[in-house]
């Protein structure tokens, strides 16, 4: 998965649409790691990681214990991209 692939967006919806308190964490944190490790790098766009967090900030309404520590502070200490 890749910020500039062709329906990324609709990926991403489907896998929030998917998630829900009962999914086990090993399995959603491969996604969330994914997201992270994609969206949310200071050379991305501010458009990019944008999508990034509100995804994984919807990931975490559904299923609240899909990050982990390492990836909130990875998450908090991004920088807007100049």
């Amino acid at each position: 998965m890749r910020p500039y692939q062709k329906e990324v967006v609709k990926l991403l919806q489907f896998a929030t649409q998917a998630a829900h308190e009962l999914v086990p964490h090993d399995d959603i944190s491969h996604i969330v790691s994914a997201i992270a490790n994609t969206f949310i790098m200071e050379r991305n766009s501010s458009e990019v990681m944008s999508i990034g967090l509100n995804t994984l900030s919807e990931l975490c309404k559904r299923c609240p214990l899909a990050l982990d520590d390492t990836l909130i502070l990875r998450a908090t200490k991004v920088t807007r991209p100049s």
